[in-house]
């Protein structure tokens, strides 16, 4: 900052009555042209002064303000979010404030949790997921004989409580949530599988028993479903306002299906019979138009096919066969591969801009002792691994079956067996200024993780694709597969017990359970937070994304060397997931929350790292620490403010970034209060 300017600035500010000449202060002046040269903590200590800088200081364009000029990673704005709606304005805040936190937290030695919270399902909860931003979860739960899919609230000032529920014919399997897009409208789009019995099926079976790869065949044939709802946003954050009470007539009402079927949270996009085993479910979207993606076990030739519906025209889904690639002889000399051996799918990672997709494969090479089963002699396949690079169908409405060469690929892992395979999928758009976090990204991508649970030895290994820079008129960069671009970052020995990860872009979890529970709800043993290496190869062109801070006067510490870091949840919780087992975990790498429940409860425990004051909490804060002054200060102050405020809103200015299309303006009054 110039130092003429912040002398003019100390000397303001160190008038003796700051709240009188704040009078002739425009609100203007100080956003426009006092603001940009602040720091955050110059904010937070002016916020100190007094009532009039209280009000001040919580004006959402100085906080846009740190988002655009942020460089971590931040939690993606939601659709919805608006600068009109003065309800709202604590939102960027917050995005600023946990963003800030959970980079400083996760930089440390030995991260810390810093709140605990307690939501009660109503019901067992068997599954989860956290949507970017970690404001919602989405969970699968059940009583005795039903089962349901359930949204939940996790910010509400009173608390986190359930939104809606709608009940599924059986238990949901590979459950998938995310902000998308449907016919023009921003959606909360939900995917998931269930199990059903053919017709002719006996009624007393329950389908959600008999796994893809049980030994013991069903009594009926069963078929799966792809279910697909969504909800829609201008209808949630009526559900999900601050100023509702969770708990009153009105507010209940709504969370279920109504009787004569007027109100409907949920509603129910696709409903796809499929008869043969599936698995790799996704969501993605594709020039605007939401997709769902599931990979179909292999056609009788050996080929795997992906299932590609799209959800706004899902009568005639399209069919991508992935052929298999052939690897220039020599790829590794402890192999010998050739096309004609048995192969699969194991992950999929839908790259739009490119119209590509990113496949693991993997490959039956022979056969080797099984070092798992009790039998001494007993042989088990021996498997190679590769990822490669497939050309999506350019027509996804006519339904055609397209048959796609790998353009190429990379053996990764010669020798190994690897029962669960993730590839992170990037919650944040690719080019240009993103709607979902306000940054003006020049940068290069984000770099896709890989990883890979493995058995013999059991472990979690990881890699990196990196981008590679090219020069079109579209693109500045891709993602291709190449020696290069893959490069392997670490392998987690979790022997003796069973790794498991919760991926992420920037921020990862490890977590282990016991090898020998083969139940459902295995016991925790550690929950581990991983840091990627960032390993490149030398021939690599592209320099690591620069995370230094232009918003706060100091830049962040380096990253620890110990890259898998035990996390302390507590020994009563510790004990609780070790001998209940894990029923259910979600994360979001955003704002560092999990979601973690035991095997068969009803009670989600959430652990957040990062911090974000609710918005009826800051006001209570500055009172306990003024309490004399706050009685007895005049509303002057706080009057000339809001009618600075109002005055800038009349002159419409205009706010890049967010979308101005998604305000409700049938649920605000002329304040911008949401009505009940």
């Amino acid at each position: 900052m110039d130092s003429g300017i912040y002398a003019k600035v100390l000397r303001f500010f160190a008038q003796p009555n700051p709240t009188s000449a704040a009078a002739n202060f425009p609100l203007d002046i100080f956003v426009d042209n006092i603001s940009p040269h602040l720091q955050l903590e110059d904010i937070l200590a002016l916020r100190r002064v007094n009532k009039y800088y209280f009000h001040l200081t919580h004006e959402p364009l100085i906080w846009k303000r740190f988002l655009q000029e942020l460089r971590i990673p931040l939690p993606p704005i939601r659709p919805t979010l608006s600068y009109s709606v003065q309800s709202s304005d604590y939102e960027f805040e917050q995005l600023v404030s946990r963003a800030v936190s959970i980079e400083d937290n996760w930089r440390k030695r030995q991260p810390t949790v810093v709140s605990t919270k307690f939501l009660d399902a109503n019901l067992e909860v068997l599954d989860m997921k956290l949507l970017p931003g970690g404001k919602y979860l989405v969970a699968s739960i059940r009583d005795n004989y039903r089962f349901f899919i359930a949204l939940y609230h996790l910010d509400h000032p009173s608390g986190p409580h359930i939104l809606a529920r709608c009940q599924i014919p059986t238990k949901a399997y590979q459950l998938q949530a995310k902000y998308m897009t449907y016919k023009d409208k921003p959606v909360i789009m939900i995917v998931h599988l269930c199990r059903v019995l053919n017709e002719g099926g006996p009624a007393n079976i329950d389908p959600a028993k008999f796994a893809n790869n049980a030994t013991i065949d069903p009594p009926a044939s069963i078929s799966h479903l792809l279910r697909c709802v969504h909800v829609d946003l201008s209808t949630l954050e009526l559900l999900a306002s601050v100023h509702r009470d969770p708990t009153g007539s009105e507010t209940t009402k709504h969370k279920f299906w109504s009787s004569d079927g007027r109100y409907k949270p949920f509603i129910q996009t696709v409903q796809l019979q499929l008869k043969t085993p599936t698995a790799q479910l996704s969501l993605y979207s594709q020039s605007g138009v939401a997709h769902a993606s599931i990979v179909q076990e292999a056609l009788p030739n050996g080929q795997d096919y992906i299932v590609i519906v799209n959800l706004e025209h899902p009568r005639q889904p399209c069919v991508l066969v992935c052929q298999p690639h052939v690897y220039p002889h020599g790829a590794n000399r402890a192999v010998n591969l050739h096309p004609s051996m048995k192969q699969w799918v194991k992950a999929v990672r839908h790259i739009p801009e490119q119209n590509q997709v990113l496949i693991w494969r993997t490959i039956v090479t022979g056969q080797q002792l099984d070092p798992d089963h009790p039998e001494p002699h007993r042989l088990a396949e021996r498997h190679a691994h590769g990822i490669e690079i497939l050309d999506m169908p350019k027509d996804t409405i006519q339904g055609e079956v397209t048959f796609a060469t790998p353009r190429a690929g990379c053996l990764v892992l010669p020798v190994g067996n690897v029962q669960v395979v993730h590839m992170t999928d990037d919650i944040w758009p690719s080019d240009g200024q993103s709607d979902f976090t306000l940054q003006a990204s020049s940068q290069s991508l984000p770099p896709i993780s890989v990883f890979a649970e493995m058995t013999s030895p059991q472990c979690v290994a990881h890699w990196h694709i990196w981008p590679e820079e090219v020069r079109t008129p579209k693109l500045k960069y891709i993602y291709d597969i190449h020696g290069i671009t893959v490069t392997k970052q670490t392998r987690h020995d979790a022997d003796p017990y069973i790794g498991h990860v919760l991926p992420g872009v920037f921020r990862s979890l490890v977590y282990t359970t016991e090898r020998t529970d083969r139940t459902a709800t295995p016991s925790l043993t550690s929950l581990r937070r991983y840091i990627s290496p960032e390993f490149q190869s030398d021939w690599y062109p592209l320099a690591r994304v620069q995370r230094d801070s232009t918003v706060e006067r100091h830049n962040y510490k380096r990253m620890p060397n110990n890259v898998y870091t035990q996390l302390d949840i507590g020994l009563e919780a510790a004990a609780r997931y070790r001998v209940h087992g894990l029923g259910a975990i979600a994360w979001d790498q955003s704002i560092g929350r999990v979601c973690l429940t035991i095997g068969g409860g009803r009670l989600i425990e959430i652990l957040d790292f990062s911090h974000a004051a609710l918005p009826v909490e800051r006001f209570l804060d500055w009172k306990m620490a003024n309490p004399e002054g706050f009685e007895h200060m005049e509303d002057d102050g706080e009057n000339e403010f809001v009618a600075a405020r109002k005055a800038r809103s009349n002159r419409n200015v205009q706010c890049t970034g967010v979308n101005e299309d998604m305000d409700v303006d049938v649920n605000a009054d002329s304040d911008g209060q949401e009505l009940f």
